[in-house]
């Protein structure tokens, strides 16, 4: 149907003077947008390059564009068949709809001098962050296997954190991490299965330090994650969420989307959850040294067969 050119005049009027105030907010965001692109640019080496896709602002060393592609494919494939595979286990995890910034660095000299500017915290022992505030992800460029998992753990913690709407769930570490570490290895189109473990059993198979009981473990924090030992962390983070799974794999999912809709996940609701932390430490410490007794068996026969394990 047409509308009578006088009151489409006046229509449009009222809607233009409706919609200023909307329009000047979009084009705030937009401005603040460039501008923090335009710092963020001006904090990276020289030969740093930049592409956009749909969902990814990309920044990469000079020459290493198709490498840079290759794990933003990895990236958006991951981002759009994770939440459709894992929300009957964890709930929402829709991505979010605007850009997300992804920078990856050359070397770890690189990411640290940047994350020393731009985060002011020491990250050497890291080789990438998810930044839930600024919606970017940062990660140093490694072997193709890793940067395969490196961005797939970020893309984790990007729809965890973010999902649904969320501006950044308060998740404790050690859940957050443990979830990251097993939505890297996990099949999405088997989401049921678990990730894989051999990875976090070596690790632990080859220290020497006592294993944390389970009340440390919940109770890491951002320095454990950040710490010069960090790998056994993450290994006892991974292991705990799959003991909690083989515990009872009902109880542990009800439990990690209580947590991700902002419900309490101190020891007394891990309590509510699975029952006595006391209870549970013996079970865990005899889960753990299975593990490590069935990797030191494989590891053992190779060796005698005159291979290697790959990792």
């Amino acid at each position: 149907m047409e509308v009578p050119r006088q009151h489409a005049v006046g229509r449009m009027r009222l809607l233009v003077m409706a919609a200023a105030p909307v329009a000047m907010v979009v084009v705030g965001v937009f401005s603040l947008l460039n501008l923090a692109n335009w710092y963020h640019a001006g904090q990276l080496p020289d030969d740093y390059q930049s592409f956009n896709t749909e969902r990814f602002q990309v920044y990469h060393p000079k020459g290493l564009e198709g490498r840079a592609k290759a794990i933003v494919e990895e990236a958006e494939a991951f981002l759009l068949q994770a939440p459709v595979a894992f929300r009957p286990f964890l709930g929402d995890l829709t991505p979010p709809e605007r850009q997300v910034r992804l920078t990856l660095f050359r070397n770890q000299e690189e990411f640290i001098r940047f994350t020393q500017d731009s985060l002011q915290e020491d990250m050497s022992s890291n080789g990438g962050y998810f930044d839930a505030a600024n919606l970017e992800i940062v990660l140093v460029l490694t072997k193709s296997k890793t940067d395969s998992l490196g961005i797939r753990h970020e893309v984790a913690h990007l729809l965890v954190a973010r999902g649904g709407g969320r501006f950044g769930t308060e998740m404790p570490r050690w859940l957050n991490e443990g979830l990251a570490t097993w939505l890297e290895t996990a099949d999405v189109s088997e989401p049921g299965s678990s990730g894989l473990l051999a990875d976090w059993v070596r690790l632990v198979a080859a220290a020497t330090t006592v294993p944390p009981e389970i009340q440390e473990i919940i109770a890491f924090d951002g320095k454990d994650f950040r710490s010069e030992n960090n790998d056994l962390v993450y290994a006892y983070s991974n292991l705990l969420i799959h003991f909690l799974m083989r515990h009872s794999r009902e109880s542990f999912f009800a439990f990690a989307r209580s947590v991700l809709e902002g419900k309490p996940a101190d020891v007394v609701g891990f309590e509510n959850a699975f029952g006595s932390v006391v209870n549970l430490e013996e079970p865990f410490r005899r889960y753990v040294r299975r593990l490590v007794s069935e990797f030191d068996a494989e590891y053992r026969e190779r060796v005698i067969r005159g291979e290697t394990l790959e990792f």
